[in-house]
Parts: structure tokens; C-alpha cells; sequence
């Protein structure tokens, strides 16, 4: 299977460019494109949680 891959790879050089060539284009754009946030929110996230365990207080929970 990798030979077959390598023999159409050598025998179709420009179409192999031309794909390379894509990938690393649209790569590009794509990572020029992608918010990058300099000072991440890190603050306290806090997640709010019903349950139910008769005779506990919510600090046991």
C-alpha cells in the first residue's frame, strides 16, 4: 500500500504540489483567522448542583 502510494506520488509530482500547496494556503488562513485571547478568564467558575441527602448539611454534600 505505501508503495503504491509513493509510485503515484512520484508519477503525479505536480498534482502533489498543487494539494500540498492548498493544505499549507488554507493552513494559513485558518491560523490567521483563530481568536487568540492574550489574557485567558481564569476568574472562578462555580457550577450550581441540586441533591438531595436527608440529615446532611451542604458542606457534607
Amino acid at each position: 500500500m505505501i508503495k503504491f502510494i509513493i509510485e503515484q506520488c512520484l508519477k503525479n509530482r505536480y498534482l502533489v504540489l498543487i494539494i500540498f500547496s492548498s493544505l499549507m494556503v488554507f493552513g494559513w488562513n485558518a491560523m490567521k483567522h483563530v481568536p487568540v485571547d492574550a489574557i485567558p478568564d481564569i476568574g472562578e467558575q462555580q457550577v450550581i448542583v441540586y441533591a438531595e441527602w436527608p440529615g446532611r448539611s451542604p458542606q457534607d454534600m
